[in-house]
């Protein structure tokens, strides 16, 4: 007769993050042995449960690409290997794989606690339409405590284990959101930057969970804080895929430089000396794009009025043949050139990074000739300074336009 669920031993299984199994107080880990193998079959045995498995579903699951003469004895043998390692720690009573009529299952006579179960059972709960927000919050809160790590990140090349961990990747970052987005309605913006910073280390490109911490932290009052996260991200972006942010997260950062959500202040001093830069002034001006794109509008306005010349350049790299260099190249060549361009360039010449491979720059009160020179010097420094560089940089020049 099977016995009841509360008389059963409970076997306790960790898959979020790192894999293990905790049979009373002993617990087996990955960490024990070096051999994908053996977690490959006993991963699989697990998250199927008392199904029986056949053995050719699961030389298909750990060998798919194998063509061994005799699959059925090489399986044999890697039962035996995982079995030994789970009783030289539970004892030989513990008997968790058993076999049967050509498959195999897990014994029936214990209990399986998967953190995937439970994982899915607070995003389930947590997403229930009539719930009050403090239980939403708790439900929230115990599944990122849970949520350690992406599904046995160990194994994250084999074949079977791609969809489920995509699934509960996709579901947790979506659960991140949702918590965030209800400690952010909540002015719980200390948490909103934990949670999402939790969610980032899990995906780092993911932009609305960025924006949201630079949100939190301009609604702390900590503006230093918001445009230091935002510069970091999207130099990360640069750097790793080569793209800009996007309109969403640079249109929030233009709505803290513009002070939307400044305090009123009446003392004027104190205005100005958080408008000052830290320290002397040295070298040309660095900024983000979208502060460039108002310098721009501003200068075209003053040169216009002002009957002076203005010019703007667009540096570019790339290889001899004008394709997009590998990244790692890429960021080390755009590193050097900004180096160069900062000490070259005059204090008041604005640069910013247009994309991965383009440097942007705006020379005020110089005619063509002058920008033309000043550019051309800049590409022989880094040329000197760097002749085993195959990279190729080349750039564009022209007079700015009136633009309102």
């Amino acid at each position: 007769m099977e016995k009841h669920a509360a008389d059963k031993l409970k076997v306790k299984i960790c898959t979020l993050g790192k894999f293990s199994l905790t049979v009373g107080n002993i617990t087996v880990s990955e960490s024990i042995n070096r051999s994908n193998r053996i977690w490959n079959l006993l991963a699989y045995m697990l998250i199927h449960g008392n199904k029986p498995v056949t053995q050719t579903e699961l030389i298909d699951a750990i060998w798919p690409e194998d063509e061994s003469n005799n699959p059925g004895n090489t399986l044999k043998t890697l039962i035996y290997r995982v079995r030994s390692v789970l009783s030289e720690a539970f004892g030989e009573d513990v008997q968790i794989i058993t076999s049967q009529r050509g498959a195999y299952s897990l014994n029936k006579a214990y209990e399986y606690i998967l953190d995937i179960d439970e994982y899915e059972r607070l995003a389930a709960l947590s997403s229930k339409p009539n719930i009050d927000d403090k239980k939403r919050l708790d439900y929230f809160a115990r599944a990122c405590n849970l949520y350690d790590g992406d599904f046995i990140p160990r194994l994250s090349s084999e074949m079977w284990v791609i969809p489920i961990s995509m699934h509960f990747h996709t579901l947790h970052l979506n659960l991140v959101r949702l918590y965030a987005e209800l400690l952010f309605d909540k002015c719980r913006y200390q948490e909103v930057i934990d949670v999402c910073s939790d969610g980032l280390r899990l995906d780092a490109y993911n932009e609305y969970l960025h924006s949201l911490v630079v949100r939190s932290y301009a609604k702390q009052g900590n503006e230093a804080a918001a445009i230091s996260h935002y510069q970091s991200a999207t130099d990360m972006l640069y750097r790793n895929l080569g793209i800009r942010p996007s309109e969403a997260l640079r249109g929030i950062y233009i709505e803290i430089m513009e002070g939307s959500s400044r305090n009123l202040e009446t003392d004027l001093s104190i205005i100005t000396d958080a408008l000052r830069e830290d320290g002397e002034a040295t070298g040309a001006f660095i900024c983000d794009y979208g502060f460039f794109r108002a310098a721009f509008r501003l200068e075209s306005r003053r040169a216009t009025r002002a009957g002076i010349c203005a010019h703007i350049a667009l540096l570019t790299v790339s290889t001899v043949t004008g394709s997009l260099p590998p990244l790692d190249v890429l960021n080390d060549t755009m590193d050097q050139l900004l180096d160069i361009l900062f000490v070259k360039l005059r204090k008041g010449d604005i640069i910013s990074r247009y994309n991965g491979a383009q440097y942007i720059v705006l020379l005020p009160s110089a005619n063509f000739e002058d920008s033309e020179m000043v550019i051309k010097r800049v590409i022989d420094i880094f040329q000197k300074k760097n002749p085993k560089n195959k990279l190729r940089i080349t750039f564009n020049l022209r007079q700015l336009d009136c633009v309102f």
